[in-house]
């Protein structure tokens, strides 16, 4: 029975492969008489061994030219490793994979051997074990940011995650890099949720809260809907709007269908960062949500550009006669604060009215 994979990106496309690592010693080289060939010049022909003592899988580099790396780490003996760890072969890398952790899939290869050709040194990330951990540990705190109305007021916050493992950068952006690498971006973006929510019930927050989602936990509906329905249970006296990536929205039966559900547990709708890709304007037509957050990329020195503050203010006025609110993501400055209230957006958001803190913080202002 296999128990250990080496999880890396084949040559004949962009999707993550693994490899059964099985029959030691298992030797990685370009020789095509080893245990794993890779078709690179600057890998040896025997260029790394592995071999499993009790149970622990450990890696020796068979004095090869470029070196074998252990996390970025080169190595000049034999060293032990664990599920999670990426090993490079030179320049070639792979994620070391536990069965345990991450049951085989259907893009696992059958063959001995696999080809692999490019610089894959930055496609698969560090920190896959410290991200389950954190995960598995809810090692993680919410922070909110405020939306104000026209004049300045904070009406609503919007609920940001953040990291508290050791190892691991705090901000959303890194962790959902690893995540999304090892299939855990629902799990992670599940769990800012919860604890965000959490939060604010427990702090008796009065405004509504704007949520996050994951684009791929639209792929399973059900799914999110479950998360939403438990969490409103939990926590009915928080007002939530419910936030979807434009890039998820790209089918508008489905976000009709989940919009009906939500508005039945009493959740609202937003598209977020509207206008940072393609501009969904038939979804938006057909299944038009309660908010639309419009990009910072557009938003972004507004008050230096004539050109986006026309294409703007007919956007503004297209959502307003569908009866949708406009909001302008990271307003920085007074100057672009001033360009947005003067093209009448509803609802403004950025570090000119207050940077993401714990609730506690707003909540004693």
């Amino acid at each position: 029975m296999t128990r250990w994979y080496l999880e890396c990106y084949s040559g004949q496309g962009n999707q993550l492969k693994r490899l059964p690592v099985r029959d030691f010693p298992f030797v990685v080289g370009r020789s095509d008489n080893v245990s794993f060939t890779i078709d690179a010049t600057d890998v040896s022909r025997q260029h790394a061994e592995f071999h499993q003592d009790g149970g622990q899988l450990f890696v020796r580099d068979l004095s090869s030219t470029n070196g074998t790396f252990v996390n970025h780490c080169r190595i000049n003996q034999v060293t032990p490793v664990c599920s999670g760890d990426v090993i490079h072969f030179a320049h070639i890398e792979a994620r070391l994979v536990d069965e345990e952790d991450r049951p085989p899939t259907p893009t696992e290869s059958t063959y001995s051997t696999m080809v692999m050709q490019g610089d894959l040194s930055q496609r698969i990330p560090l920190g896959a074990r410290d991200l389950k951990e954190l995960i598995s540990q809810t090692l993680v705190n919410a922070v909110f940011q405020p939306i104000v109305d026209i004049k300045g007021k904070a009406v609503a916050y919007e609920l940001l995650g953040r990291g508290a493992h050791p190892n691991l950068l705090p901000s959303p952006g890194p962790l959902f890099t690893i995540a999304e690498s090892v299939d855990l971006a629902v799990e992670l973006s599940e769990l800012f949720r919860v604890i965000g929510i959490k939060d604010a019930a427990e702090h008796k927050l009065k405004m509504p809260l704007f949520v996050n989602t994951h684009p791929q936990e639209l792929l399973d509906g059900p799914r999110l809907l479950a998360t939403l329905e438990h969490v409103r249970k939990t926590h009915p006296n928080v007002e939530l709007v419910l936030e979807i990536h434009e890039q998820a929205v790209t089918n508008f039966m489905v976000i009709q269908a989940l919009a009906k559900e939500i508005r039945t547990m009493g959740i609202g709708l937003a598209y977020d960062d509207f206008g940072a890709g393609q501009a969904r304007l038939v979804e938006l037509a057909e299944a038009p949500p309660d908010v639309v957050k419009f990009d910072i990329a557009l938003i972004r020195n507004i008050h230096k550009s004539p050109q986006r503050q026309e294409l703007l203010e007919l956007l503004v006025s297209m959502v307003h006669k569908m009866g949708v609110k406009a909001l302008a993501e990271g307003v920085g400055s007074k100057e672009e604060a001033v360009v947005c209230q003067r093209m009448n957006f509803d609802l403004i958001q950025g570090f000119a009215f207050g940077y993401p803190m714990p609730i506690t913080e707003w909540l004693n202002k």
